[in-house]
């Protein structure tokens, strides 16, 4: 199959101060809007065998909000879709939750995995240099996974909890220009799913400020990577590990 690019569209609506890009610069009162092109690739499989999964598509539209910071303590909220109907190859015989599906030509995929986050993000260290920070946050995916090919259909359908644990950092190079990095982790076993999650970022951004506000771009890299495996070591294992990777571009008006 062709490479899958799709256009994921952030809004992003913050009141106090909050960081950029999806963890990182502080403003004051902002709005901010990112689109995030990302390729889709990964596999899908079981006990018997896995199938690459290479898909194409549009991803929908999601948000992202900061509810509130107090001094060096940020919350958030966010909520992206991941959501994609399309077609996909294999070239091996592989078991998708206990069903077996052999060699597969334009089999039908439908992925939908909406993410919400709540995050809590402490800036450790802030000067005129740098800024650190320690970030704790739970993911719920709501996983809902189904092929079908060859007369045989089977889904992935879970509720996924994802705590994670992270830091992030950000280097002023002048008072207009700075770049950052942050990264969130997961190995875990729960109830009969194995989650295996990480999500980075790296940036760079710029701002311009007038009296009364300033606008910040802000342009870099994400990659999201979700792997889950459910009913490890029996008949009807189900495993997932997909990548939503690619750059962003974010606008973000503080006033």
């Amino acid at each position: 199959m062709r490479s899958f690019l799709s256009l994921l569209v952030v809004i992003s609506l913050t009141t106090s101060a909050v960081c950029a890009g999806t963890t990182n610069a502080c403003g004051g009162k902002q709005v901010s809007a990112t689109v995030w092109l990302q390729k889709f690739t990964g596999t899908v499989g079981g006990s018997t065998g896995k199938a690459s999964l290479v898909a194409e598509g549009e991803s929908e539209v999601g948000f992202s909000l900061t509810l509130k910071t107090l001094g060096s303590i940020c919350l958030d909220l966010s909520y992206t879709p991941l959501t994609i109907d399309t077609r996909f190859n294999s070239t091996c015989s592989f078991t998708f939750g206990g069903t077996q599906f052999g060699l597969v030509t334009s089999g039908l995929l439908s992925y939908h995995v909406p993410v919400w986050e709540g995050a809590v993000r402490w800036i450790a260290l802030d000067n005129d240099s740098f800024r650190l920070g320690v970030s704790g946050c739970l993911k719920i995916a709501t996983a809902d996974v189904r092929l079908s090919a060859n007369g045989s259909e089977s889904a992935f359908k879970h509720v996924v909890p994802i705590p994670m644990l992270g830091l992030f950092g950000q280097a002023n190079v002048t008072d207009w220009f700075k770049v950052y990095g942050s990264i969130k982790l997961l190995d875990l076993g729960l109830g009969s799913v194995h989650s295996r999650v990480h999500d980075w970022e790296l940036g760079a951004m710029g701002d311009w400020s007038t009296s009364w506000k300033t606008i910040r771009l802000t342009t870099g890299w994400r990659d999201l990577g979700l792997e889950f495996t459910a009913q490890s070591g029996q008949s009807d294992e189900t495993s997932l590990d997909i990548t939503h990777r690619g750059p962003f571009v974010e606008a973000t008006l503080s006033f």
